[in-house]
């Protein structure tokens, strides 16, 4: 979607073939392509944070897991935000 903006523009690259372009053209009547799409993560999935981030570091360098630590609390916290953009 990126390179052809569209489903038009995916056809009209002719890069599908009949059976690619047929699908595509299937694919339509199921729903519109977005570029974005954001979910909300439920409540009670997963933590966002560290309850006791002292004890959290204390356990990590006392078993000397602080690389594994750090990457897994990064990726609790989810994406870093992302600038905006000007107009």
């Amino acid at each position: 979607m990126r390179r052809y903006k569209d489903l038009d523009g995916i056809i009209a690259s002719g890069r599908l073939g009949e059976a690619g372009n047929a699908y595509v053209q299937q694919a339509r009547r199921v729903g519109v392509p977005v570029g974005f799409a954001p979910v909300e993560t439920p409540k009670g999935t997963r933590p966002s944070k560290a309850r006791d981030p002292q004890r959290l570091e204390a356990l990590s360098e006392t078993y000397g897991i602080a690389s594994p630590v750090e990457r897994l609390v990064r990726a609790l916290a989810g994406p870093a935000p992302t600038p905006a953009r000007i107009r």
